[in-house]
């Protein structure tokens, strides 16, 4: 095995990073966004089982499904993409 490679493994394997998770769109009129109060609910045509994209500094990194573990959300990968 390479030295430089388990060094490099070492340093960066313990790095932070943040993803975010893309649960979908909406598309509304500009006076329904001005008129939004607490309470109100957006409705999607997504469905709860559908597919949601993991992204990396915008870029889709992999795919998976909304699930629920110890009351938080969490995302089961169905895919990552190559």
């Amino acid at each position: 095995m390479n030295k430089n490679n388990d060094f490099s493994d070492k340093l960066f394997s313990n790095l932070q990073v943040q993803l975010e998770l893309k649960v979908g769109e909406i598309t509304t009129s500009v006076n329904s966004v001005l008129g939004i109060k607490p309470g109100d609910v957006l409705e999607t045509e997504m469905k709860i089982s559908e597919s949601i994209s993991l992204l990396y500094e915008g870029n889709e990194i992999a795919n998976g499904i909304l699930v629920e573990r110890d009351g938080c959300f969490a995302i089961q990968i169905t895919r990552v993409n190559s």
